[in-house]
């Protein structure tokens, strides 16, 4: 955004140039440069749109969320059921690390 914003400046300290002293550009620089600035900048503005486009899929498709909650604290209601998932989270990693395979206990 800040290249972008640079490129219109300087697009605009041209023509600045070329109305107040018109003898000392060449014919036909300014027009050169006024377009090669203004497609630069909107080539970089799309690529920024694009790239955060394709980071908030990115994000999306990872489909992990913010923070992992390990264990409850000072909650009133559904305790029993913390303690039960914190205990057979707990278990299915043990078993993993050593090799077996992942198993969820009955309910």
């Amino acid at each position: 955004m800040m290249v972008t914003a640079g490129a219109v400046l300087a697009m605009l300290w041209v023509i600045a140039g070329r109305l107040i002293d018109p003898s000392r550009s060449i014919a036909g620089w300014t027009s050169v440069m006024v377009v090669v600035l203004f497609l630069g900048g909107v080539q970089l503005l799309s690529i920024g749109l694009l790239g955060e486009y394709i980071a908030r899929i990115f994000r999306q498709a990872k489909g992990r969320p913010l923070y992992v909650v390990a264990r409850r604290v000072n909650f009133a209601h559904g305790s029993d059921d913390a303690e039960r998932n914190t205990n057979s989270l707990s278990s299915a990693n043990e078993s993993t690390a050593h090799g077996g395979a992942a198993s969820t206990p009955a309910r």
